[in-house]
């Protein structure tokens, strides 16, 4: 229902999986959920773009410490 309260539509959204590790339930189903995921950013272009925006902050934080 929180998900829900966004302004703004999602085009993914994260699903709520109920997992306990000490007891190993659910834990295949939330690594699977987490492949689809990384596979909607990797077709939507969102992982490239992420990652290009990753590496841009990082090198901006460099040469702002080395001024």
């Amino acid at each position: 229902m929180m998900l829900e309260l966004g302004s703004t539509p999602r085009e993914w959204t994260p699903p709520i999986i109920k997992t306990v590790a000490t007891e190993n339930q659910n834990i295949d189903i939330l690594v699977e959920k987490i492949g689809e995921h990384q596979e909607f950013l990797a077709k939507s272009g969102m992982l490239d773009s992420r990652r290009k925006e990753r590496i841009r902050s990082e090198i901006t934080k460099i040469v702002a410490e080395k001024s």
